[in-house]
């Protein structure tokens, strides 16, 4: 799947009613939105042939990188972004689950770096 069909994805996971509980359904979500980031980060890297190798390097590495090729807010919101989905694809029994309108806010910043590049 593309990133952006792994966004669309994530939006139809949020919106279906009949799916299982909100938790379930909101880390579902997260991890798509995930997905679509860090494969959006791969392609951006491989993109360019100066930075060609960064695609290969850890989330952090590629996340510490980017404001240097990108917009430095763009960068901090999608960093951000990616540390906040990235916990709460991590299930821990004292952990809430995203609400609806932070996940809303974190696909909208990912859909936000999907379109500047």
């Amino acid at each position: 799947m593309t990133p952006a069909e792994l966004l669309d994805a994530a939006r139809e996971v949020m919106s279906d009613a009949g799916a299982p509980a909100v938790g379930e359904r909101s880390r579902a979500a997260a991890f798509l939105a995930r997905q679509a980031l860090e494969r959006r980060l791969t392609e951006f890297w491989n993109s360019r042939p100066e930075t060609a190798g960064l695609g290969k390097a850890t989330g952090r590495s590629q996340l510490t990188c980017l404001p240097r090729y990108l917009d430095p807010e763009l960068a901090y919101e999608v960093a951000y972004a990616w540390a906040v989905l990235s916990d709460a694809c991590h299930y821990h029994s004292y952990d809430l689950a995203p609400t609806a309108a932070e996940l809303s806010g974190l696909i909208g910043t990912v859909a936000k770096f999907l379109a500047s590049t």
